[in-house]
């Protein structure tokens, strides 16, 4: 027997093992033995190796066992023993090849990374620099600073300065690429970069261009159309976008004998902007036959009708409005039903629980009235997203010039039927005007909304009991709360706020839910009297959420700014724009917005919340160019627009706070030839012209509305156009105007009820204008001029409420501008002044003369109340006339007669008669009776201010004196039967004597 063998000992470099490696392989990859090597017959064993392999090669080595083959297969494992040196250099040779695949990999990984690629890209753009070839390395430049690199900063800034640098001078096509590529980096460089794009580099390319090739160049302008409300000042940038298209339709016009009929057309559209209705009718004429149912067609259809050359408007208008109303029809359609569509996915979106996380959180933890509101929002911020939303009411604001071509179509066809003499023609022109104005909303059926905008039409074609019948037959169907929502705000539409408020009262007394009390509140609030009673209404709305929230902040920051706390109010109108911003965008919400910006302008001297307000109007009136209240709102800003436009840069009405009003333009004259020349320019001013259509055609669609009728008139009367203001008087005489909110308002001034207000008011007004005058060291100028004008207006309301003010300080102050001012504001602003002395002196000598003066403080002026006292009692006469400043008034009326030598004031004679000035008074009563044309003015006044017992008084007094009793009683039907005028309704000459 032989002696049993020592492993250790025979295999001294072999380590014992406690159990086998693991051995497990799937699909050929896995851990395997492998070869054979180093065989002992006496032990009968061998080495074999342990390795890592794939596809059942070996590719890694880890360790050496000694075996023995196992009957029933397999391996038994005795221990471990170093690898071969063969194992070993294969294991680095692996290992080795792995590093450098990894290498490799992070290699090309590298190169092709975005990074690394940039930074090429920014090596081969600096070599075209170089080379020259500034348009490729601009392109190469544009792709890296899209890409999310850390190139992408300095590759826009790069790009930035070589387009700046080099398309001015490059040619057209180079310069469209070049401003396409970098419209497409806005994002990137904010409004600076989009200013930079208009001014820098397009402006300079187009002032070189359009010499050469002005058609050609215009294609350029659709591309920076889109970059203006990106701009840093949208304003400047619309005012030089405008110009620019200008002066290049202008230069492509004239470039040729026959232009292409898109340039004269085009070159029409700039001109209607503008207002310049002259030059639009001079280019469209000879091309009358080649414009179809083309814009053109429309802009000189619209000028015939407001020259009153109906039958050429109608034969363009007509075929125009079929085809774009028809248009416009079906596309307001298609809206109706996206919304509808939209809406109901997002509703059934959050029903099935596909919302975002977010809304559920929110909305599980929110009380029961905020619910409504989160659900509200997600609808919003849906139709809000949605594409084919904004592209529909896209294409209705570009169809939205049909809408008023229309309406001057049917007010044209309703002043034919009025000059027909034939009763069936006239008839047939009547139901054709009818059928013109329903066209606008392509309504037909017996539907609510139909019999809504007939009622409106009637109105609109003066059978105002007809619109109130139709009205009233739709109420008849029941009474409900949202009808008699919808029936006020037809009513309103037409200007008829009276009816209007009656209903929406009603509506909120027959309310059942909270829904309907809202919606009543709501509308009653909009059409409050004042801002107390706004707020009053406004508290029986919800304003917790959504539009009442955002109606409460409007009524705060009114109240903020009556108050004289401008900071606070500016923060409440900031809220309200971040409301309007949560809503859909409507004609509503724009018009709205819009408003606030006006305010805003103010309150922070900021003409460009002006500009973007006149914006927004804009695209409010192209969503619904029917709706009066968005038509008055846009015309009342374009006036303004107008007015300071015309003042120039004599005059910020921002920064002074000075009403944008045409008495600013008193100060422009100094006699009667200033004013004529003053007035005709005015007249040809775009916005006067722009204004004075657009009222002329509110006074139809909405022939209700006293601000319309009001606007217009004291345009008119400006202007001094005899003819027009004999047309506009003669339409006065039965207009139905709604005077009620007047009524209200000065009987609530008369009792004393708006003292409060009125005083806050005028207290911040006085701040702001005591702060310009205080700054201004200089020496007066216009804008001193008016603003001291205002100033001494406010404190004539102040005193009104009970103020005490300083009029010899306000006389000074009168007397200095005059004299450095000469001008019709001027003279006028010193005879008041000069009256509110010698009455306070009067009051102070005469405890008669004082009860006179409170007495009718809230209805006259000074003047007018001095001449109740000397009527009262003569003896007062001496007393006044040994007044210095009595003499100088006298004086003033002799130099203002000198300089208005067709002008005369009925208050004027009357007040130099009962003076002793006899030689001054009957050349007053001369001009008066033998044609001054101050009955025509007079008449107008009364019709536009019948409440008014100043106006009245006045026009009185003129019948009276030229022996029409008929028409002087007329004047007193609409002043306060409880106002007691004593002695002032005598004959006027036996009073004067």
């Amino acid at each position: 027997m032989s002696a049993p063998i020592n492993l250790s000992e025979k295999f001294p470099e072999m380590q014992p093992v406690k159990s086998a490696p693991t051995l497990s392989t799937i699909n050929g990859c896995g851990f395997a033995m492998w070869g054979r090597r180093d065989e002992d017959p006496e032990t009968g064993t061998y080495l074999k190796t342990h390795c890592f392999v794939l596809l059942f090669i070996p590719v890694f080595c880890w360790r050496a066992y000694r075996v023995a083959d196992s009957p029933a297969g397999g391996w038994y494992f005795f221990g471990r023993e170093p690898l071969s040196l063969f194992a070993k250099l294969w294991n680095l040779l692996f290992v080795t090849c792995v590093g450098v695949a990894i290498g490799v990999g992070a290699w090309t990984n590298h190169i092709n990374s975005p990074e690394y690629i940039a930074a090429r890209k920014m090596e081969e753009a600096q070599s075209e620099v170089e080379a020259g070839n500034w348009q490729k390395a601009s392109q190469i430049l544009h792709g890296v600073a899209r890409a999310s690199t850390t190139q992408a900063a300095p590759a826009f800034t790069k790009f930035r300065e070589i387009i700046v640098k080099e398309v001015p001078t490059a040619d057209l096509p180079v310069v469209m690429d070049s401003i396409r590529l970098g419209a497409s980096l806005v994002s990137r460089g904010g409004s600076d970069f989009a200013t930079q794009l208009i001014h820098d580099v397009a402006a300079p390319s187009i002032n070189s261009l359009s010499n050469t090739v002005p058609a050609e160049t215009l294609g350029l302008l659709p591309l920076l159309e889109p970059l203006i409300v990106q701009a840093k000042e949208p304003g400047d940038s619309r005012r030089w976008f405008d110009e620019t298209k200008r002066s290049l339709l202008e230069a492509a016009f004239s470039s040729t004998p026959n232009p292409a009929i898109e340039i004269v057309i085009e070159l029409a559209s700039a001109l209607e902007v503008e207002g310049n209705l002259d030059r639009c009718e001079e280019i469209l004429t000879p091309r009358k036959s080649d414009l179809g149912t083309s814009e053109g067609a429309r802009i000189l259809g619209q000028v015939y009708a407001g020259r009153g050359e109906l039958d050429n408007a109608y034969q363009l208008l007509m075929p125009y409005m079929e085809l774009k109303l028809s248009r416009l029809a079906t596309t307001n359609q298609q809206l109706d039903e996206r919304a509808k569509t939209v809406q109901d996915q997002a509703l059934q979106d959050l029903e099935q629980g596909r919302g975002p996380e977010t809304f559920y959180a929110r909305y599980d933890s929110a009380a029961e009235e905020q619910q409504q509101e989160l659900v509200s929002q997600f609808i919003v911020e849906r139709l809000q997203a949605d594409a084919v939303i904004k592209q529909l009411q896209d294409e209705i604001a570009a169809l939205g010039a049909a809408v008023p071509a229309a309406i001057d179509l049917g007010i044209i066809q309703l002043r034919r039927a009025q000059a027909e003499t034939d009763p069936a023609l006239r008839t047939k022109e009547l139901e054709q005007s009818e059928k013109t104005f329903l066209a606008v909303r392509g309504q037909v059926g017996e539907t609510d909304a139909y019999r809504l905008f007939l009622g409106q039409v009637y109105f609109w074609m003066g059978r105002q009991d007809e619109g109130k019948q139709l009205f009233e037959e739709l109420l008849a169907k029941g009474r409900t709360p949202e009808l008699l929502v919808e029936v006020a705000r037809a009513y309103r539409e037409v200007g008829s706020d009276a009816d209007a408020r009656l209903l929406a009262e009603e509506s909120f007394q027959i309310a059942s839910t909270d829904s309907q009390r809202d919606a009543a509140a709501s509308m009653r609030a909009v059409m409050s009297i004042d801002v107390d009673d706004r707020l009053l209404w406004l508290e029986k709305c919800d304003t917790t959420t959504g539009y009442g929230k955002i109606q409460l902040a409007t009524a705060k920051a009114e109240k903020a700014e009556w108050d004289g706390r401008d900071a606070e109010a500016i923060d409440f109108y900031q809220q309200v724009l971040d409301g309007y911003q949560q809503q859909p965008e409507s004609a509503t919400t724009l018009n709205n917005e819009a408003l606030v910006l006006f305010r805003l302008s103010i309150l922070k001297s900021d003409s460009a919340s002006f500009d973007r307000g006149l914006e927004k109007l804009e695209r409010a009136i192209a969503l619904n160019p029917d709706n009066s209240i968005v038509l008055l709102n846009a015309t009342d800003a374009i006036e303004n627009a107008a007015i300071v436009s015309f003042v120039g840069n004599r005059l910020n009405f921002e920064s002074t706070g000075v009403e944008k009003s045409l008495s600013v333009v008193t100060w422009l004259y100094n006699d009667e030839a200033g004013h004529r020349e003053t007035a005709a320019a005015l007249s040809h001013h775009p916005g006067i012209r722009r204004s004075i259509e657009n009222y002329e055609k509110l006074t139809v669609i909405s022939p209700g509305s006293e601000l319309v009728w009001r606007s217009l008139g004291k345009i008119y009367l400006f202007l001094d156009d005899r003819k027009k203001l004999e047309s506009f008087r003669d339409r006065l005489k039965t207009a139905p105007i709604d005077h009620t909110s007047e009524v209200i308002a000065i009987e609530k001034y008369r009792r004393g009820e708006m003292d409060d207000m009125v005083m806050t008011a005028s207290k911040a007004s006085e701040e702001r204008f005591t702060k310009y005058l205080q700054s201004n060291s200089g020496p007066d100028d216009f804008e001193s001029a008016c603003v001291i004008q205002s100033m001494i207006e406010g404190h004539e309301t102040m005193a009104d409420a009970g103020a005490q003010i300083d009029d010899e300080a306000d006389m000074k102050m009168a007397l200095r501008v005059s004299e450095a001012i000469p001008s019709a504001a001027a003279r006028s602003l010193l005879s008041a002044t000069h009256w509110r002395v010698m009455l306070k002196r009067l009051s102070a000598s005469s405890q008669a003369v004082a009860a006179t003066a409170e007495k009718y403080k809230r209805d006259f002026n000074a003047e007018t109340i001095v001449l109740i006292a000397l009527r009262e009692d003569p003896l007062l006469k001496e007393s006044l006339l040994s007044q210095p400043e009595m003499a100088r008034w006298i004086e003033l009326m002799k130099e203002n007669m000198r300089l208005f030598p067709n002008s005369a004031l009925v208050l004027r004679y009357q007040m130099l008669k009962i003076l002793g000035e006899e030689e001054l008074a009957n050349e007053q009563k001369t001009r008066l009776i033998n044609g001054s044309g101050e009955a025509l003015d007079i008449e107008v006044e009364v019709l536009l201010f019948p409440h008014n017992t100043g106006i009245a008084l006045n026009g009185y007094w003129y019948f009276q004196l030229c022996g029409d009793r008929v028409r002087a009683e007329k004047c007193l039907e609409g002043i306060s039967k409880e106002l007691d005028l004593g002695p002032l309704l005598k004959d006027f000459d036996a009073a004067a004597n």
